[in-house]
């Protein structure tokens, strides 16, 4: 049970976990089309958090607009001091 759900949380539904960590569809199909802006901008996303490096490799690949930043302009960069310890080197961009 080393890597299994039940041994690491066992108070969480494993259905939802499924739901939560899945993809639709759609935005597996925008990726493969290299319109995943179009489809963020489409379904309302209004913020990308992750590690900078890793969005903006990710958005360039599938994106379909070498200007997507101008969507999705960096907000802030998360520190321990304004949140959680975790978060740190996080990058919050939120939607124009």
């Amino acid at each position: 049970m080393r890597f299994s759900i039940e041994g690491r949380v066992p108070f969480l539904d494993y259905n939802l976990l499924k739901t939560v960590f899945s993809m639709n569809d759609e935005a597996i199909k925008a990726m493969r089309e290299r319109s995943l802006l179009q489809y963020l901008l489409r379904r309302r996303v209004d913020y990308l958090v992750d590690d900078p490096k890793q969005i903006v490799t990710f958005m360039d690949r599938f994106a379909g607009d070498a200007d997507w930043m101008r969507y999705y302009p960096p907000l802030e960069v998360a520190t321990p001091l304004n949140g959680r310890a975790d978060m740190e080197g996080c990058i919050r961009m939120r939607r124009n």
